[in-house]
């Protein structure tokens, strides 16, 4: 499970968005957890090999997104809210 949902919203939606962002989002994220865990269970029955495949594909994923964060997500300490 991703903590982004959990720790972005809270600091970069304004004030009168962050209910619905974080709604949206934890939504969001619970409806695509289900989805990789159905997937994750029908390709891992497939053999060995497809299983790799899966675990690769989350490897780069992963890889990507720590990227992604690092680079692109502003920096909020000190910023005020709102």
């Amino acid at each position: 499970m991703s903590s982004q949902p959990w720790t972005i919203n809270s600091e970069i939606y304004p004030l009168h968005l962050i209910g619905t962002a974080s709604s949206l989002s934890a939504t969001t994220n619970w409806i695509v957890n289900a989805i990789v865990a159905e997937v994750f269970k029908i390709v891992t029955d497939i053999g060995v090999g497809a299983a790799a495949g899966v675990y690769l594909g989350l490897s780069i994923f992963c890889v990507v997104t720590f990227f992604f964060t690092y680079y692109l997500i502003p920096e909020t300490a000190g910023k005020p809210i709102g």
